[in-house]
């Protein structure tokens, strides 16, 4: 065994994070009890809202990126998250998971972009409004949850009274390297080979064609600009949406909990954005 983790090529061992890191020990977020509410769509999609109620400021409303959870926004592995910033500031916060957020069944499925932005803000917006006695919140928006709130603008949505847009907004200009991969049809290739999903994380013990896919993935994050690591995850995630941080940016735990925030993402949406 430990001659062929050492010798065995493409099929060694590499560092796996599936799932381990959740029993690790989190600190207390400086915040206050968050409340937990789920909502459901004009198409039946469960979602989720997490209030964070730290003042009378606000409610600003935080909306992830594609294939990963909101617990972006409140990572216990650095001195403070933008939660307890916001918090502390008075702000009331609360954190969307749409029907792209590994923390829900939704993410599994197959939807695409225009299903996101006819629905999801849809539904909670008014949801915040109607729980805070307002009639206009403040947003922040990350990515693709930033693209699809864009497009629900362009479709009439209300209730917004300010939005700060992160990374991206309407118009996406992606990097050379995803550019490549959507000049080569990757999305459609890996789509036709069976590939209807791409999961950041592992829930089994790998076999060879992971072993093997990872072993791609590698190469891909070695040539890309963010950095070396042996992290599946990070290896992974950097594959499904191009270079999402540089590693030295990142503290230790950090990259070690990725696992905990990426998931699923399905090929409907990658073909979608090619």
């Amino acid at each position: 065994g430990i001659l062929f983790d050492t010798y065995g090529g493409i099929a060694e061992p590499t560092d796996y994070f599936d799932g381990a890191t959740k029993n690790r020990k989190k600190r207390r977020l400086n915040a206050p009890t968050p409340e937990v509410h789920f909502i459901k769509t004009a198409d039946e999609v469960e979602l989720r809202l997490t209030r964070f109620p730290g003042g009378t400021r606000g409610p600003i409303l935080l909306s992830p990126g594609l294939g990963i959870t909101s617990d972006m926004f409140a990572v216990d592995t650095i001195e403070i998250n933008l939660v307890e910033y916001l918090s502390a500031a008075g702000y009331d916060v609360w954190l969307f998971d749409w029907r792209g957020s590994p923390a829900l069944a939704s993410s599994r499925t197959q939807f695409s972009l225009d299903d996101v932005s006819k629905n999801d803000y849809q539904a909670a917006i008014p949801f915040v409004c109607e729980q805070t006695g307002v009639s206009e919140i403040d947003l922040l928006v990350h990515c693709i949850g930033s693209t699809t709130f864009f497009m629900a603008m362009c479709r009439g949505l209300q209730g917004v009274r300010s939005v700060i847009a992160s990374q991206s907004a309407l118009h996406l200009d992606g990097s050379k390297a995803n550019e490549l991969k959507c000049g080569l049809l990757v999305p459609t290739v890996l789509d036709t080979f069976g590939f209807h999903q791409l999961e950041a994380t592992t829930d089994h013990v790998p076999h060879f064609g992971d072993r093997l896919w990872d072993r791609l993935m590698d190469i891909n994050a070695r040539i890309g600009a963010q950095g070396q690591c042996d992290n599946v995850v990070c290896h992974r995630a950097t594959f499904m949406y191009g270079s999402n941080f540089e590693h030295d940016n990142l503290n230790q735990p950090t990259h070690d909990m990725m696992a905990e925030m990426f998931g699923s993402t399905n090929m409907t949406v990658y073909r979608q954005i090619a």
